[in-house]
Order: structure tokens, then C-alpha cells, then sequence
């Protein structure tokens, strides 16, 4: 089964798609949401699964690849324990 990639966007700021305080991207995940923020020229990505757990990168390229890896073993995990 394929498992769909996740679904980067610039957070309007209001209800649902609030992700970590100054997101400059987010996508929904398990749990929670992807957040990508900048830090003095690094970008912190913060996990959906703990929200006070974040990875820095050098680009917003690099924490997406980081973020969809992370998304297509979380999922990937959900699905094979449903099979099981």
C-alpha cells in the first residue's frame, strides 16, 4: 500500500492549522502537526508527537525530507499493526 506524502503549507494562524508559535510551514500528522520554524539561519523541525521535541536542518528542504521519513514509518507502523 502507498502512503501518501505529507502535505506542506504556509499556517493561516487561526484554528486548525496552528502548528508550533512562528511556523513558517506546517502538515498534519500523526498525533499532531510537522512544524518547520527559522532559527538565527538554521530551521527547527518540531515533531507531532511531542511538542516540545524539535531536529535543526540547514534548509526547510532538509526538515521536509527529515519530516516525510519520520511520517512514512509512523504510518507505515499503523498500518503493518492493523494487518498483524
Amino acid at each position: 500500500m502507498k502512503i501518501k506524502t505529507l502535505r506542506w503549507r504556509k499556517p493561516n494562524g487561526t484554528g486548525s492549522d496552528l502548528g508550533h508559535e512562528d511556523s513558517l510551514w506546517v502538515a498534519d500528522g500523526v498525533g499532531g502537526k510537522y512544524s518547520i520554524t527559522g532559527d538565527s539561519g538554521a530551521f527547527l523541525l518540531w515533531w507531532p508527537h511531542d511538542e516540545f521535541t524539535f531536529e535543526e536542518h540547514a534548509t526547510v528542504a532538509n526538515a521536509k525530507v527529515s519530516a516525510e521519513a519520520h511520517w512514512q514509518d509512523a504510518v507505515g507502523r499503523l498500518l503493518q499493526s492493523e494487518t498483524v
